[in-house]
């Protein structure tokens, strides 16, 4: 079954055979931090705010 719906969290679509399938494909997942007490986006490189920081500070 194909279905294709665009929503105010983008466009949901979902693969039909292979590896991803089921999955999710019409979207971009983001990596999220918290920096300075704040969620910033990292990657992907496109859209970050922020470099990432790794390794992360140890905790004090």
């Amino acid at each position: 079954e194909e279905i294709e719906v665009t929503s105010c969290f983008g466009k949901t679509m979902f693969e039909t055979e292979g590896e991803f399938y089921h999955c999710n494909t019409g979207v971009t997942s983001l990596a999220i931090q918290i920096q300075g007490g704040k969620p910033v986006v990292v990657g992907p490189a496109d859209v970050k705010l922020a470099d990432p920081v790794y390794p992360r500070p140890a905790w004090k």
